[in-house]
Parts: C-alpha cells; structure tokens; sequence
C-alpha cells in the first residue's frame, strides 16, 4: 500500500491515524504547497508524502527512491511511527511515513 499525499485536503485519506502521524504529515505537506503549488502532479517538481506498509516500502525503493539514502529518518513523538525525508533530485523529495518497525529497509 502506498497513499501519496500532495495536498491538505489529501489528509481525508490517512484520518485514521494517530493525531501526532496526521500532524507531521500536514507540516511536511504545507511546505510542499506553499513552494510548488497545490495543483502539480506527479511528474512535477516538488515531491509528496508517501504513507505504506512494507510492501509499498519496497516497491517505493524500487521505482522512485532507487539507489536514494534518506537525508534523516525520525521518530514521531506519541507514536510507533517513523518519516523519513528522500531528496530525489534539487526540487523532488519523497516523505514516507510509515511503521518504525520498518526502519532497517528504510535505511537500505
């Protein structure tokens, strides 16, 4: 599973996590928007916030995060979560925010 998140109103997909995920996720999201715009897609500059399980995990480092070290990965306070920040290129980066269990294919 992979939910990608480009703007605020995309927070409707994840409202079933934790307040202190949801609260990351906005921040990292308000940034996104406010230097690239709310209406870009995938194939544009800026990135997007990525939420998965270890299946999209893997899948992600496949495709788009391929040969890409995370600049930092923390752990969300109040929460077995973790997120990660992959620069892609000078204006692409990718957030994923997953389990912290997940931290050593992360770190791959």
């Amino acid at each position: 599973m992979i939910i990608k998140i480009w703007k605020e109103k995309d927070l409707e997909l994840v409202r079933e996590l934790p307040i202190e995920v949801k609260e990351v996720i906005k921040e990292n999201v308000k940034i996104l928007v406010e230097e690239y715009g709310e209406d870009r897609t995938e194939k544009q500059l800026g990135g997007f916030v990525a939420l998965i399980d270890e299946e999209g995990l893997r899948e992600l480092k496949e495709k788009i995060l391929k040969n890409t070290i995370p600049e930092y990965i923390d752990e969300i306070k109040g929460a077995d979560y973790i997120s990660a920040l992959f620069l892609c290129g000078s204006d692409f980066s990718v957030v994923v925010i997953c389990d912290k269990k997940l931290i050593k294919i992360v770190e791959e």
